[in-house]
């Protein structure tokens, strides 16, 4: 443009832009702001761990609106008791510690007295929530009004041990303490119950806060300290201690032996002040170390004062601390636009919210046990100085405009800082256990994108713009933080680095120190990027679907350019980057924009052996094996196959096939070796195989098993999953003169059902499946009193539907059982619930019920399919579901080997043995003194099929179980059972009944399944 400026013309843009939105908003006057000033005095006991304080607050009505109430948070009381949505999130999470908890440590709020001009204020109580109130208005609050608010309070300060407000011992983490109004705008009001997942949204104001408590207490908070001599004194001396510390090269382990340091009989008060934040914590802790420093922002060239307060216990990881909070301002300032507040801080703390907690110019870090993950989490809280602190965001409604930003930001801060950080770096740990992960091969990236595929791989991912509280645990991790830092990496790197940024800086000069919503943010990037990005916000935010583009074949053309045909398989017609390789060596990038189908991507002459996907890992796929096509190969779109042994992170840039050696036992096949060779670990694969050839040196010859799953994650439907499966095995089942194997093969189709609220923890599926079992078996005769060798075939129809709740006091699993075959069908039902009566201890109930409706009994005379009260010994598995040390034997240990299925009675009796119906209960105590012993005892009754006559057929008892892995491996000792079960075995054992040969154990591999067991290794 003539007479413009090269600088000018690129504020141009900017300058018409913000014109557009001024004038939006001066027309339809759509946004305001409430406004709250705080003047609070607290007094901290800390003998009984108690605030005493008064507030006084201002609200100013910048509404349109007028308004007859106020909603007023008192968050400490969601730690008064039960009732509260923070005690009932923790359960469903699973996490009984509060619930189970002493009055002592529990907290509230109370002393209350709401006054305005004088006069009280009526106050009615949320029946829910026991940490909200509303504040009937005496007289209605006018537009441009303001209204003067005051009451005394009193706060009993919980262990830190619960969640975010607390103390440990004489350490004080002071956070969502005092009587604060909900916020009210647009959409009106936000009262919302405290919640350990799900932050805050709260309005801008300015706080004058005056902490009084025992003189001798290092005391962080939000603000400026002011009027504050004697104790900026007082910091000035422990910050030259400190330093005097680290120059003498003191450790963790040599301050440790100094003792706690008793609290001063003379109090201070300290006064802090701040304007324009929505928040304000403090912390105190009398033997904190201080370092302090200073910070030269990049756009302005502010100076800002940085602070650490940290441990003895701590000492070494933190003593270098304050390099990482004044790098993150640095970079967070750099690509956002510079700080706004005249000091920032770091403070080590002990909370049971995760790693640290950030509040307005004040973090709390939890324990680390590196240098490099302390720099991490620092990075990440001092960043929510921006992404909540100054960009306000409703955090509850949209949290991944908080902490999803925060998480990008904090991936790139590493990136920038630790180009060479790894995996390990990223989840701590680097020692020779571990090193068979090769996890110093990936990225640091992986980390976020392993989560967040963990989830998305099994379908049981969930979007991005939902509210806090409807997350699983996992899934506020693997979307809220993983995904959506990935996400924003993939948009920075599709807009490039300067137009992301020029956007993000733009975002936090109109809406820093308001409140911004996602459309706000949306309508800034695309103008920035120039393109509508409904395929970003709608598509791998506002949803659910993967992204997935497959390369389905390359040529070159006549002019030296090459046609590449990609089919995109995933839900997102998201833009994707192609790439050209030459010998393993990236020759160039062209993005293209994203489409449906299958479309020809036209690329640039050049000499290339190799195009894909997404070559930098940009995109947030799950499935990247198909991302590449080769000039040349036998199979040119498979990857390069890589046999990693026994176990290793899935890399899905390779082929992997794992293999290890495998050794088993059994009293018929002997000693067996073998070789498993399967394709996946943790990650759900679409495809998975799982083989175990093994030869058998007790009968000479091979056995083994094998599973091929096909797995479907519908994005649109009611269901999460289908899985296709087909099962094969062959092992010996008996060892008279012959050895005689049984071979089984299984197809199974289940349909995995989506919950409508998955953080409930609850998951139901139905499965088919056709059994095949053909079984060898020694027929004996007169003639041939030697046994010859003949072959049962049959075959049963199964019909399953599972359902549980994982999580909740009152957790449970079942199922309803339908079989069919030509000899019988049945059906049955199986309830198993835990009641939990302390943290850890639980009452495990079971109840069975099962039923014939149609019985052949002399279709098939060699397989019986009776329902047993005394559960499953291997002879009853008709099904060969159960692994079985001795599957035929009638004495010696392996005799007593059983499957808590049926009736589950641990005590054997023949009793119960019907084709007609059973009824059962079973009932396990919690474990004995917290040793692995349990008490058990059962109860049974069946229709009599003539066994034992003129006996009842109800039966009971009752003994100790020792738990060894439980539901794994565990012994049932009975002590006690009913009189007919002592008849029927005496009559059985003429001999008499040996004590210990009633002794009966579980040995169940089923629940050992080691592909689940690894799924469980990484410490994530």
């Amino acid at each position: 443009m003539k007479g413009f400026t090269p600088a000018l013309k690129a504020t141009l843009p900017h300058f018409l832009f913000t014109c557009l939105l001024v004038t939006t908003a001066g027309k339809g006057q759509n946004y305001f702001q409430q406004k709250v000033s705080y003047s609070i005095d607290v007094k901290l006991n800390d003998e009984k761990n108690m605030l005493s304080g008064f507030e006084h607050l201002e609200y100013q009505n910048a509404s349109p609106d007028t308004l007859h109430f106020i909603w007023i948070h008192l968050w400490p009381n969601a730690y008064k008791g039960r009732q509260s949505e923070f005690s009932r999130q923790l359960v469903k999470q699973g996490n009984f510690k509060f619930y189970f908890s002493s009055l002592k440590d529990r907290g509230y709020i109370d002393s209350l007295d709401f006054r305005s001009e004088g006069l009280p204020l009526k106050v009615i109580s949320d029946p829910e929530n026991p940490d909200m109130v509303k504040l009937i208005l005496s007289m209605p609050l006018l537009p441009g009004a303001v209204l003067q608010i005051q009451t005394p309070f009193r706060v009993k300060i919980p262990s830190s041990s619960f969640s975010r407000l607390g103390h440990d011992g004489q350490s004080y983490y002071i956070s969502q303490w005092y009587p604060k109004p909900a916020v009210y705008d647009l959409s009106g009001w936000h009262p919302l119950p405290y919640l350990d997942q799900g932050e805050f949204y709260s309005e801008f104001g300015d706080f004058d806060v005056r902490i009084s408590l025992p003189e001798n207490y290092v005391l962080a908070a939000t603000g400026e300290r002011f009027e504050a001599g004697e104790e900026n004194a007082f910091l000035e001396k422990k910050f030259l201690a400190t330093q005097s510390l680290i120059d003498s090269g003191a450790t963790s382990k040599s301050l440790s032996r100094i003792g706690k340091t008793p609290s001063s009989k003379q109090y201070k008060t300290v006064r802090f002040k701040q304007d324009r934040v929505h928040d304000f914590a403090f912390f105190a802790d009398k033997d904190f170390h201080v370092m302090k420093g200073e910070i030269v922002l990049p756009h302005t060239k502010n100076k800002v004062t940085s602070w650490t307060f940290f441990t003895s216990q701590n000492f070494d990881e933190w003593k270098h601390a304050l390099t990482y909070i004044q790098d993150a301002v640095q970079y967070y300032s750099l690509w956002n636009g510079d700080y706004l507040y005249s000091n920032v801080s770091a403070v080590d703390g002990k909370i049971a919210a995760g790693g640290g907690m950030e509040y307005p110019m004040i973090s709390l870090i939890g324990e680390t046990n590196s240098p490099f993950l302390l720099d991490l989490i620092i990075a990440h809280e001092v960043g929510h100085n921006w992404f909540y602190g100054m960009l306000g965001s409703n955090e509850r409604k949209n949290p991944w405009m908080d902490e999803g930003i925060n998480s990008f930001n904090e991936l790139r801060y590493i990136k920038t800082k630790y180009p060479k950080a790894s995996l390990a770096d990223m989840i701590g740990i680097d020692s020779l256990r571990w090193n068979f992960l090769k996890l110093r091969n990936f990225k640091q990236d992986q980390s976020y994108w392993f989560l967040y595929a963990l989830e998305a791989c099994s379908g049981l991912d969930q979007a991005d713009n939902l509210s806090a509280e409807r997350y699983t645990e996992l899934n506020y991790g693997a979307i809220v933080y993983s995904k959506t830092a990935l996400v924003f990496n993939y948009l920075m790197n599709y807009m490039g680095e300067n137009d992301f940024d020029l956007a993000m800086k733009f975002y936090f000069e109109q809406w820093s120190l308001k409140h911004p919503k996602p459309e706000d943010l949306r309508k800034i990037l695309e103008f920035f990027c120039h393109k509508d990005l409904g395929w970003f916000f709608d598509g791998l935010l506002g949803s659910s679907k993967v992204l997935d583009y497959k390369i389905l074949s390359q040529k070159k053309l006549g002019d030296g350019s090459f046609e590449v045909r990609v089919k995109n398989i995933g839900g997102i017609a998201s833009p994707l980057p192609l790439c050209a390789i030459d010998n393993q060596t990236i020759k160039s990038m062209v993005w293209f924009d994203g489409f449906k189908g299958k479309k020809k991507l036209f690329f640039p002459p050049g000499e290339f052996t190799k195009f894909k996907i997404d070559y930098f890992n940009f995109m947030p796929e799950t499935q990247r094996q198909n991302n590449a096509v080769k000039k040349r190969g036998l199979f040119p779109r498979v990857e390069k196959i890589h046999f990693p042994f026994l176990f290793a992170i899935d890399n899905a840039h390779e082929t992997q096939i794992f293999y290890t050696p495998i050794v088993a036992y059994n009293m018929y096949n002997g000693p067996m070796v073998g070789l498993a060779i399967y394709n996946h670990t943790v990650l759900e694969k679409k495809l998975e195989t799982e083989l175990m050839p093994m030869f058998a040196f007790g009968n000479m010859t091979f056995s083994g098993s094998g599973n091929i799953r096909y797995h479907l994650h519908p994005r649109k439907s009611f269901l999460t999953g289908i899985t296709l499966q087909l099962s094969a095995s062959r092992y010996a089942a008996e060892k008279n003169i012959f050895v005689n194997n049984y071979s089984k093969l299984s197809p199974s189709l289940q349909f995995q059902f989506r919950s409508k609220h998955p953080e409930n923890g609850i998951a139901s599926n139905l499965e088919y499946r056709f059994v095949q079992i053909s079984r060898e078996i020694t027929a004996y005769s007169i003639q041939d009193p030697g046994g010859g060798q003949a072959i049962i075939n049959y075959g049963i129809h199964e019909l399953q539907f599972n359902f549980k709740r994982s999580t909740s006091l009152l957790p449970f699993d079942g199922n309803a059982n339908f079989q069919s075959g030509n000899d019988m069908q049945k059906v049955s039902l199986t309830f198993k619930q835990k009641l939990y009566i302390s943290k850890t201890h639980f009452i495990e109930c079971r109840a069975f019920a099962g039923a014939f409706l149609y019985f052949n009994p002399t279709a098939n005379p060699l397989v019986d399919y009776r329902f047993r009260l005394s559960g499953w010994n291997g002879a009853n598995d008709y099904l060969y579901d159960y692994s079985f040390f001795g599957r035929n034997e009638g004495y010696g240990l392996a005799a007593n080997q059983m499957v808590e299925t049926n009736g589950g009675m641990k005590a054997y009796s023949s009793l119960g043995q019907s084709t007609k119906w059973i009824v059962a209960a079973n009932l396990k105590s919690p474990r004995i003194f917290k040793l692995p012993f349990l008490f058990f005892g059962d109860f049974g009754t069946s229709a009599s099929d003539g066994f034992a006559p003129g006996q009842s057929m109800v039966v009971w008892d009752a003994g100790i179980d020792i738990v060894l892995f439980r539901d794994i491996l565990e012994v049932f000792v009975p002590l006690a059972m009913s009189q007919n079960m002592i008849q029927v075995n005496q009559l059985n054992n003429p001999g008499g009944i040996d004590f210990w040969h009633q002794i009966r154990f579980t040995f169940n591999i089923r629940n050992a399944n080691p592909f689940k067991v690894a799924k469980n290794l990484l410490p994530l």
